[in-house]
């Protein structure tokens, strides 16, 4: 335990997603924050739960999520990366009492796979009831209706495609990338 001008231990937790999410994420600024929502609010509740388990009903946790938009190669890569108390804090909002922090027990694998599926069912189900995934996590035809030129570079951006033009489809050279022979 420790007093709230301590330092904390922190996690950093990072939601990378499937292609298909990270188009729709990229045109839906609305779903972005949904999801950044989701995560937030599942990571907190895992904690808060064990805390609950370890006799600490009241705990609280808190977080910064920044959205990252691109990947080490620029490309469009829609993620969330979140630093987030490694425990909870008890006393608050109570008039007078100290804020004490409370260290999670250890991370273990298991429970790293379990948020994982966790997340990911949360997520899919949001997209499901919100119209943008079928019933098996696939893109519903209507999540590309409004597929314009920037939604065009959007979908291709994502999968490190080339959008448009005689290479339109090809993979996006790299740097270090073998470049073909181009000789006739």
């Amino acid at each position: 335990m420790t007093s709230p001008s301590r330092e904390v231990p922190v996690r950093q937790w990072v939601l990378s997603l499937p292609h298909g999410v990270r188009f729709l994420l990229a045109r839906h600024p609305d779903l972005c924050r949904e999801v950044r929502g989701i995560f937030a609010r599942a990571i907190h509740s895992f904690y808060i739960r064990r805390a609950k388990a370890a006799g600490r009903p009241d705990g609280r946790c808190g977080s910064v999520i920044q959205v990252q938009r691109f990947d080490s190669a620029i490309r469009l890569d829609v993620h969330f990366h979140g630093l987030f108390l490694d425990g909870v804090y008890t006393g608050v909002g109570a008039l007078r009492q100290p804020l004490t922090f409370h260290a999670a027990r250890h991370l273990e694998d298991g429970d790293v796979r379990w948020m994982v599926r966790h997340i990911r069912s949360l997520v899919f189900g949001h997209l499901h009831r919100r119209g943008f995934l079928d019933e098996h996590a696939a893109l519903s035809d209507e999540s590309g209706d409004d597929l314009d030129e920037m939604a065009t570079h959007h979908a291709a951006a994502v999968q490190g495609l080339i959008p448009f033009g005689r290479r339109s489809g090809q993979t996006v050279l790299l740097f270090g990338d073998a470049v073909p022979d181009r000789r006739p």
